[in-house]
């Protein structure tokens, strides 16, 4: 009788132990999936912060681009002017020495 009364009792014991196992774990499972959800909710956060960052920093990659574009542009109208500019002044130099020529010739008669 006292036998069947320890191992009812042992039963008991195990039974309430197994309960308080099982609650624990599902307040861990719980737990466990709202961190899931949280760091999901985060994660999407940061993802959107960086797709903005991403599409600012195209943006300005694209204005670089465009304002080296001009830059090289303006380098290369600049070379051309100064190309005409070194003809001109071959070509006035040029007529400089043919006009002093004349003028010596025009001072010996």
């Amino acid at each position: 009788r006292a036998r069947m009364k320890e191992t009812m009792q042992d039963a008991k014991d195990h039974y309430q132990a197994e309960t308080l196992i099982s609650r624990d774990l599902r307040e861990k499972v719980h737990d466990l999936k709202k961190e899931i959800a949280d760091q999901a909710d985060h994660n999407k956060l940061v993802s959107k912060e960086l797709s903005v960052h991403a599409a600012e920093l195209e943006k300005e990659h694209e204005e670089d681009r465009l304002e080296l574009e001009a830059t090289l542009q303006a380098k290369e109208d600049l070379e051309q002017q100064v190309k005409a500019q070194r003809k001109e002044i071959v070509v006035k130099t040029e007529e400089l020495s043919h006009l002093k020529e004349k003028n010596a010739e025009q001072a010996q008669k």
